[in-house]
């Protein structure tokens, strides 16, 4: 179930869970976070201030549902330049800020139990560096530099149906720890996350999301 909404912020989805959209009867094994970068760029909000509102996020998403996951999906790549308005007019990279962020997003879910991160950012990048040291981009997965294309989509999709399935299979073993029962493990057919994805090919994408 799908609760974005282009062009959102962290304020936005904040006050929007705190007023209706985290119903009693929504109750979700996993729940999947992709925020942040509308307020880096559109807001020329600091770093520490994405920070800390992704992370107040995910504790309120986790105390009212405290038995699910929160996965918290690292900012997708932007390596665009903008012109802030309110940092004296500086052009300012938004990849190092990204790249801070993610690290400490990361390093939070690794000391807290009921927080995983997910780190998206090979999925969109070369192994190799332009002369910059900037990373370069697959072809063909964001346009402009930061719009996910209908390939990229396709990517994340199928990255975050494989992180759903290794979550799962998790607590599943955690629940027969002890037991002495087999853990039955179910791969299905390679094909079946191309079922789940099949149809973006006869859907229209807004790249805002």
């Amino acid at each position: 179930l799908a609760l974005g909404i282009a062009g959102d912020s962290i304020a936005n989805l904040f006050w929007r869970i705190k007023h209706g959209e985290m119903p009693t009867s929504l109750k979700p094994n996993i729940w999947w976070i992709s925020i942040g970068a509308n307020d880096l760029e559109r807001g020329e909000c600091a770093e520490e201030v994405v920070l800390l509102g992704i992370l107040r996020l995910a504790e309120e998403i986790s105390t009212r549902r405290p038995g699910a996951v929160v996965v918290i999906n690292s900012i997708l790549p932007r390596l665009d330049t903008i012109k802030a308005k309110t940092r004296h007019g500086k052009n300012i990279d938004l990849w190092p800020s990204i790249q801070i962020i993610n690290q400490n997003l990361q390093q939070f879910c690794q000391k807290h139990g009921s927080f995983r991160f997910f780190d998206a950012s090979p999925l969109f990048f070369q192994d190799k560096t332009a002369n910059d040291k900037t990373p370069l981009l697959k072809p063909g997965l964001l346009k402009d530099h930061k719009y996910l294309t209908l390939e990229g989509h396709k990517v994340w999709g199928r990255a975050i149906v494989k992180e759903v399935k290794s979550i799962l299979f998790d607590a599943k073993s955690k629940e027969q720890e002890g037991t002495g029962e087999d853990v039955m493990v179910t791969n299905g057919d390679d094909d079946d996350d191309d079922d789940i994805f099949g149809s973006y090919d006869e859907m229209d994408y807004n790249d805002d999301v």
